[in-house]
């Protein structure tokens, strides 16, 4: 189906909007979010450094139902049943996974402990332990 070039009001207020999205996404996603300013202290510099993860969706409709099931295949079938509406959105996240540490000309690099998961870590290996703890004694009684 091909698409001719003029653009109605609504059509460009709703590009108007989807460019004004991934313009504000690539804002948003630059090497700065992933290694921050470096930091000097005494001689040694630190770049900390995190994982970024995004996600990105969008879609528009014009308000048009298919009268029966059938009809879902059928473009000149459809009723109309609302407005012409679109959307979209983007999400990112950051957390922290080290830092690349400077001093005297050598670089090391420096992992982030993330206290959540030990935390996590040990409740699974305690429940794990108490699992089996309470499965030998059973098998003993019997």
């Amino acid at each position: 189906m091909a698409r001719s070039a003029t653009v109605a009001p609504e059509e460009a207020e709703a590009e108007m909007d989807t460019s004004q999205l991934f313009s504000s996404m690539q804002e948003q996603m630059d090497a700065r979010r992933v290694f921050g300013e470096p930091i000097e202290r005494g001689g040694v510099t630190v770049i900390p450094v995190a994982a970024v993860m995004s996600g990105a969706g969008g879609g528009l409709g014009d308000g048009r139902v298919a009268s029966r099931p059938s009809d879902l295949d059928l473009g000149d079938a459809r009723e109309p049943g609302g407005a012409e509406a679109a959307g979209g959105g983007f999400g990112l996240v950051a957390r922290p996974i080290g830092a690349w540490v400077i001093r005297d000309g050598d670089v090391h690099w420096r992992p982030a402990l993330d206290l959540n998961w030990v935390v996590a870590g040990g409740q699974l290996l305690s429940a794990v332990a108490v699992v089996s703890i309470c499965l030998a004694i059973r098998r003993r009684r019997r």
